[in-house]
């Protein structure tokens, strides 16, 4: 899987949630890695809610990204740009925590980087 294509989507399209999380625990999230940590004190500021986020969105960034290469070993991609994104996005199930617009437009930049001639 394309791993600065799925850290620049993130830094594209959720660069808010991102940043506040920070990148140690956007890195984890990428590679299986992260632990949560229970708050004790207020000290520690609960993140839970925007790792929930980021998590829902490397989930569906990666259910999207193999999806379109499954389609494309299938040679199913010889769409318009706008039928190939609703079919990708027909197919997935995303977390409601994420706008449908975003994810749309997540798809249309995988389709884009994935094949130039779009």
């Amino acid at each position: 899987m394309p791993e600065t294509l799925r850290k620049q989507l993130l830094q594209d399209y959720f660069s808010d949630e991102c940043a506040f999380i920070g990148e140690d625990t956007v890195d984890a999230i990428l590679t299986g890695t992260y632990k949560p940590i229970k708050t004790q004190r207020g000290e520690n500021m609960p993140v839970e809610g925007l790792v929930v986020v980021v998590t829902a969105a490397v989930g569906f960034i990666d259910s999207a990204l193999s999806l379109y290469d499954r389609m494309k070993r299938e040679e199913s991609i010889n769409r318009p740009m706008d039928e190939l994104v609703q079919l990708i996005r027909s197919k997935l199930q995303v977390s409601n925590d994420i706008d449908d617009d975003v994810v749309v437009e997540v798809i249309k930049e995988i389709v884009r980087e994935s094949h130039p001639k779009r």
